[in-house]
């Protein structure tokens, strides 16, 4: 059975991940859990709000951006921080 859950504590650390697909390796795991705290981090340009302007572009989109900084970006026709493509849009995230 495919069964996924993870546990955040008030402060915003990864407390438990637990993921069953198989048999997963700990350097895959390890990995989950760097790319969950890296959301939690301030946003990549600004270095202050937190990440919740997802920048879209395709069938993919990057969430490194406060929506201000985000829109900004697409505002002045600039590329996704991450891979260089085309902002199509940006759409504000909400975490709770």
């Amino acid at each position: 059975p495919n069964a996924r859950s993870l546990t955040l504590q008030s402060n915003g650390t990864v407390t438990a991940l637990q993921m069953h697909f198989g048999e997963h390796k700990m350097e895959e795991v390890e990995e989950c859990q760097e790319n969950i705290k890296n959301l939690l981090n301030p946003c990549l340009l600004c270095q202050k709000r937190p990440r919740d302007g997802n920048i879209v572009h395709g069938r993919s989109a990057h969430l490194v951006a406060c929506f201000k900084c985000a829109k900004m970006l697409k505002k002045r026709r600039l590329p996704c921080p991450v891979c260089k493509k085309q902002i199509q849009m940006v759409i504000r995230i909400f975490m709770g």
